[in-house]
């Protein structure tokens, strides 16, 4: 895992050996464990990066380094936000109060449109405040990436692209079922299949709703 200071803004990562994800997926296609692997790794990095109140805002496969060992290591920080403050409307009232009993992700929320369109989420299309429910829509997309080889919704133009992120519903093209089996599938839809925030797994903005899902494996948890 990164060591993260906040104290000084800064997140050291060791040497990505075996380059990035979107690399490896332009050579060949992953096995099943393999796409877990990554998977169940990435999700225990995204957790430990909001544990810190940071919003990575531009999570897909480029972004995500593997080292000589083939673990995972997310990267590239440009467009992340540390959220120390609770989100203030245009009267300069707090919309949000946090309370560890209610979502993780209604607590801190940023108004933003970094990152890549094709991992964005609606919300974040829409340009409504969002917080780390964000990054899981883009980690739904990249498991998707990982299993089909391409992402969910595409269009040449961005205008057609951020109408199709936010209206069309989650399918799989014909040819690619075989690709995502069930439990694949079903993560992936619990992750990205509304457009509804709220609706959606990780909305909690942690780990703990997802330990349970039959389609992460077992992976050492960062020492937070």
């Amino acid at each position: 895992m990164p060591l993260f200071t906040i104290e000084l803004r800064s997140i050291g990562l060791e040497y990505c050996a075996e380059g990035d994800l979107a690399s490896l997926l332009s050579r060949r296609s992953l096995y099943r464990h393999e796409i877990r692997k990554f998977a169940s790794e990435i999700a225990y990095g995204l957790s430990f990066l909001h544990f810190h109140r940071i919003l990575h805002e531009d999570l897909k496969p480029s972004n995500i380094g593997l080292t000589a060992d083939f673990h995972v290591r997310i990267s590239s920080f440009g467009c992340s936000e540390i959220l120390l403050d609770p989100f203030e409307d245009s009267s300069g009232q707090d919309r949000f109060s946090w309370d560890i009993g209610e979502s993780m992700s209604g607590a801190y929320k940023v108004l933003s449109q970094q990152g890549t369109l094709q991992y964005s989420s609606p919300e974040k299309v829409l340009m409504i405040p969002h917080s780390f429910e964000a990054d899981w829509w883009s980690y739904g997309v990249v498991i998707y990436e990982m299993a089909t080889g391409i992402v969910p919704w595409y269009a040449p133009e961005a205008s057609e692209l951020r109408r199709m992120i936010c209206e069309n519903p989650l399918t799989v093209p014909e040819g690619l079922r075989p690709e995502l089996d069930g439990d694949t599938f079903r993560f992936v839809e619990d992750l990205i299949g509304s457009k509804d925030p709220r609706q959606r797994l990780g909305y909690r903005g942690d780990i703990t709703e997802f330990k349970s899902h039959s389609f992460l494996i077992k992976v050492p948890e960062p020492k937070l």
